[in-house]
C-alpha cells in the first residue's frame, strides 16, 4: 500500500534512525525504497545492511552518478509498487503511527493527498510548523484549491509532507524537477490537481534542523537560485493551461518565492550581499509583474514591512543593503518586530479587506 522513498546523499549520520522509523511503523504493508544518489560517505554500507536484513521490506537502488534529489525521487517513484507514496529526507523520521493514520484517511475518503503535520527539531527542542488551515482540506472545490495554494506558499513555505496517491503522478505526468529547491515547482501542482485532500492529527513528520541543512546555511547557494525554482513553477502553470485559472494565486506564489525569499535572504543570510542578484530580481519583477504590489493576497498574508522591503529594492538595492549592513542584525529585526516598527502597518481599509477575505475563506 505504501512506498516510502528515501533519497540518500551524505546521510550516514542519521540514516539508520530514519529507516528504523519506517520499519517500526504500526502499519505493516510498507516498502522502503532507498535511492543512493552516489553518496560519497559511508551511507551505502548502511543501506546494504538494511537491504540484506529486510529483503522483503527494503529495496536499494544505487545510481551511477549524482544528479540531485529530484532525479533520485523520480527514480524511486518509478520503482515504487505502492498505491501511495511518501517522500522522506535521509535525516528526518516519522512518528510510529503516521502511515497507519494516513492510509486510514486516504482509503476512507479516496484522497489524492493526506497531509502529515511537520515538526522541526533543533537538538532536543521541537517546534510545530504551520500548515494549511483545517478548512483547506476535504473535497477540493476551485475556491478551496486557490486558498490552499496561497496557504501552502505563505504558511508552509511550499513544503508538503504526507501521503500522495501514485496515480496522481501518473495521471498528470508529474515529476520532480532537477532544481533545488524542488518543492516550489512541484507541490503547488499536487494541490491544484487533488480532488480530495485529507490530514492526520497528533502524529508528525519530524524534520531535523542542523548545521548542514541547506535551508539554514549562512552564505550558502540555496537562496541565490531560489528564483529559478519559482520561475519554473510559473512557466509550468502556463504550459499546463492552469495559469489563467489560478493567476492571482500563482502570481502570489511567484512574488513570495522569487522576489521576497530572494531579497529577504540576501539581507538576512549573506555577510557580503549578492548585489548583482538583487538588481537582477528588481529587473525581473519590472519585466514580469510591474504591479506586483497590487496582488490581492499580499495584505492578507504579509505584514507591511515585507512589501516595503521589496519596494525599497525596486528603488535602489544599494541603499537597501546600506540601510541594513549586518545580516545577523537584520534577521533579528525581522523576528523581534523592529521592522514592523520601522515600516508601519497597513491602512485600515486594507486590513478590513484582508479580514473579510479570511472570514469568507473560513466560512467555506
Amino acid at each position: 500500500m505504501v512506498s516510502v522513498i528515501i533519497p540518500v546523499y551524505n546521510g550516514e549520520k542519521y540514516l539508520a534512525e530514519c529507516i528504523d522509523s519506517v520499519l517500526n511503523q504500526t502499519y505493516e504493508d510498507i516498502e522502503v525504497i532507498l535511492v543512493d544518489d552516489k553518496s560519497p560517505d559511508h551511507s551505502i554500507e548502511i543501506e546494504k545492511e538494511y537491504a540484506e536484513s529486510y529483503p522483503d521490506k527494503v529495496r536499494l537502488i544505487t545510481l551511477d552518478e549524482n544528479k540531485g534529489v529530484g532525479n533520485a525521487l523520480n527514480t524511486g517513484i518509478q520503482a515504487a509498487s505502492g498505491k501511495y507514496l511518501m517522500m522522506l529526507g535521509d535525516d528526518d523520521w516519522l512518528d510510529a503511527d503516521v502511515c497507519e493514520k494516513a492510509v486510514y484517511v486516504a482509503e476512507r475518503h479516496d484522497c489524492d493527498l493526506v497531509a502529515v503535520p511537520r515538526k522541526g527539531w533543533i537538538g532536543e527542542r521541537s517546534m510545530l510548523y504551520r500548515s494549511l488551515p483545517e478548512w483547506c482540506y476535504g473535497k477540493m472545490s476551485l475556491k478551496k484549491k486557490k486558498a490552499a495554494l496561497v496557504h501552502l506558499a505563505n504558511d508552509a513555505g511550499f513544503v508538503y509532507n504526507g501521503l500522495i496517491k501514485k496515480d496522481l503522478f501518473n495521471r498528470h505526468g508529474l515529476k520532480y524537477p532537477g532544481i533545488i529547491p524542488n518543492d516550489i515547482p512541484m507541490h503547488p501542482f499536487t494541490l491544484a490537481y487533488s480532488e480530495y485532500t485529507g490530514i492526520i492529527e497528533n502524529s508528525h513528520y519530524n524534520y531535523r534542523i542542523h548545521e548542514k541543512s541547506m535551508a539554514h546555511q549562512k552564505n550558502g547557494k540555496l537562496y541565490l537560485n531560489i528564483h529559478k525554482a519559482a520561475l519554473l513553477m510559473r512557466s509550468k502553470f502556463i504550459e499546463r493551461g492552469l495559469y489563467d485559472i489560478f493567476k492571482e494565486e500563482v502570481d502570489f506564489c511567484f512574488i513570495l518565492g522569487a522576489y521576497y525569499y530572494t531579497i529577504f535572504n540576501c539581507l538576512a543570510r549573506y555577510d557580503e550581499r549578492p548585489m548583482e542578484l538583487m538588481h537582477k530580481m528588481k529587473e525581473l519583477m519590472q519585466e514580469l509583474m510591474p504591479e506586483y504590489d497590487k496582488n490581492t493576497y499580499i495584505p492578507v498574508f504579509w505584514e507591511k514591512w515585507k512589501l516595503e522591503i521589496l519596494k525599497a529594492n525596486d528603488k535602489s538595492p544599494e541603499k537597501l543593503a546600506e540601510r541594513f549592513p549586518d545580516c545577523d542584525a537584520f534577521l533579528d529585526m525581522s523576528h523581534d518586530g523592529t521592522l514592523k516598527e520601522i515600516f508601519g502597518d497597513w491602512e485600515m481599509d486594507k486590513k478590513t479587506e484582508a479580514e473579510a477575505m479570511r472570514k469568507d475563506w473560513g466560512e467555506r
